[in-house]
């Protein structure tokens, strides 16, 4: 990508969307974080910012600049941005996941829904069976984690446990989770709190 086509492509997104010093909390928006990975990629997500407004509205963006580096270290060619976005949507996760799946090796996305949707969470997993089941598969059953993020969560559960690790001292999946801020606090609580109480009878 040439330096000009770089810098026009940043200046579409900055002049569609105005830029804050701090999103707004909005109740009934999902928040979207795509951040770059470690190794910078030579791609920009503009298609799939675009896409958003197809399947529901853009309530704030973000552009996130701290991982540009100093002029001399500057590559045209990569892209250093991140975003935060607030996004309005009656679609489920699921279906706003799937429009990042092309830049997933790139970039580092994290979906967190509506907080309308928390207490609707909270109400799916009290009904769920008393089944013994762990907690990603608790939170999978009600839609709170999707399944490339289960698979996401266990890959980085492995690369946390080293050789010498037993079992014991895993990672437990919830902390990393909230590490990694797949999903709010309460909703983890509350699936924690099904499976104590399934286990204890």
């Amino acid at each position: 990508m040439k330096n000009n086509q770089f810098e026009e492509e940043i200046e579409i997104i900055t002049e569609e969307f105005e830029t804050e010093h701090d999103l707004k909390v909005l109740n009934e928006c999902w928040h979207i974080s795509i951040r770059p990975k470690k190794i910078f990629p030579s791609v920009f997500p503009h298609d799939q910012i675009n896409f958003l407004k197809t399947i529901g509205k853009i309530e704030n963006i973000k552009i996130i600049s701290d991982e540009i580096p100093q002029l001399n270290e500057f590559d045209p060619e990569k892209c250093y941005l991140g975003f935060e976005i607030d996004f309005k949507s009656d679609k489920k996760k699921n279906e706003i996941e799937s429009n990042f799946n092309s830049i997933r090796d790139k970039f580092k996305v994290r979906i967190l829904p509506p907080y309308s949707n928390i207490s609707d969470y909270m109400e799916l997993i009290d009904e769920l069976s008393e089944s013994n089941m762990r907690i990603g598969e608790i939170l999978k059953e009600i839609g709170s984690l999707t399944d490339f993020e289960l698979e996401e969560v266990l890959s980085i559960q492995k690369e946390l446990l080293s050789e010498k690790d037993n079992q014991k001292s895993q990672k437990p999946i919830g902390e990393i989770l909230l590490q990694e801020k797949m999903i709010q606090e309460s909703v983890l609580n509350a699936a924690l709190q099904k499976q104590a109480k399934v286990r204890n009878k």
